[in-house]
């Protein structure tokens, strides 16, 4: 950690200045990219769905419509990433203003939070994801061979709220590196 510390500028008062002008601009990126990403998600697998006549067993074609809505892991995916994208704008807006070491370690804290709630719902809806690519024998098939429009949009949110996990799990060490730097241990 003394690495991190020196190379963020621990020591020296003017070197604590110049990380917080490095650290400053990679903060408003990451928020951006978080509240862009899971904007797109939750937007992406909320309008997931597609309809299509496919043959039954007995020889009859049906009509079958598949969607993420009423889904109850697609449904938490979508909550998660709508509740992270709001708090990525009120901490974005919170940062813009500036504030001190105390805010700093608020925000970090929250965005654990966000970390922790962004891996849980890409955990249930990937769950989802790799049952409707693989199927699970008689009890549910491979629904993405029939539905391959739906399981894009699926696979494209998840995507998208992945890099707002990354985005997250680096503004949390950055600002516990940024904290570390400007305490005076």
């Amino acid at each position: 950690m003394e690495f991190l510390a020196t190379a963020a500028g621990a020591h020296g008062g003017g070197d604590h200045a110049r990380a917080e002008n490095l650290v400053r601009p990679v903060n408003y990126v990451l928020r951006i990219l978080a509240l862009v990403t899971t904007f797109i998600a939750a937007i992406i697998v909320g309008v997931a769905r597609e309809a299509e006549s496919l043959l039954t067993v007995s020889g009859v074609a049906g009509d079958f419509k598949v969607k993420a809505t009423g889904n109850p892991q697609f449904d938490y995916f979508v909550a998660v990433n709508a509740i992270v994208c709001i708090y990525s704008a009120a901490s974005l807006w919170i940062w813009m203003k500036g504030g001190t070491k105390k805010l700093t370690f608020a925000l970090a804290m929250v965005d654990l939070v966000a970390v922790v709630l962004l891996f849980s719902g890409l955990g249930s809806a990937s769950a989802m994801g790799i049952l409707f690519r693989k199927g699970y024998g008689d009890f549910c098939p491979n629904i993405c061979k029939a539905f391959s429009k739906f399981c894009a949009h699926v696979f494209a949110g998840i995507a998208m709220s992945t890099f707002s996990a990354v985005a997250y799990l680096l503004l949390v060490f950055l600002s516990l590196v940024n904290l570390y730097a400007s305490s005076s241990l």
